[in-house]
């Protein structure tokens, strides 16, 4: 993941906040996050607009109500399935192996479609 392009697109302050939150996975409470960084979390523009950004880059923000409180984290989120030709192969051959066990299965029980 390539943080400076995604710093480079988002205000100061959001780069504070995502700074903070990735520091901790846990995730950090608003008003610990506003301790923190500095940076007051209530807008809902200012959320919007860097939930927005993080998931162009392959990223997350959740916000989580905690009783009165909100806890904010940021995950990462796969973005592609990569299957090279030789995995693609093995699925190939499992389906096949399952297909051909069906086919024996049915023949044992009598089935016919």
């Amino acid at each position: 993941m390539n943080l400076d392009v995604l710093y480079s697109k988002i205000s100061p302050n959001q780069r504070k906040i995502v700074e903070a939150l990735l520091a901790h996975p846990e995730g950090l409470l608003s008003d610990e996050l506003a301790e923190i960084t500095g940076v007051s979390n209530k807008s809902h523009t200012m959320c919007n607009d860097l939930r927005e950004k993080l998931e162009e880059h392959g990223l997350k923000l959740y916000i989580k109500r905690e009783g009165v409180r909100s806890r904010w984290y940021i995950r990462e989120v796969p973005t592609e399935i990569t299957l090279n030709r030789k995995k693609l192969s093995q699925i190939e051959n499992s389906i096949n192996q399952l297909s051909i066990a069906c086919d024996k299965i049915k023949k044992m029980l009598n089935i016919t479609e």
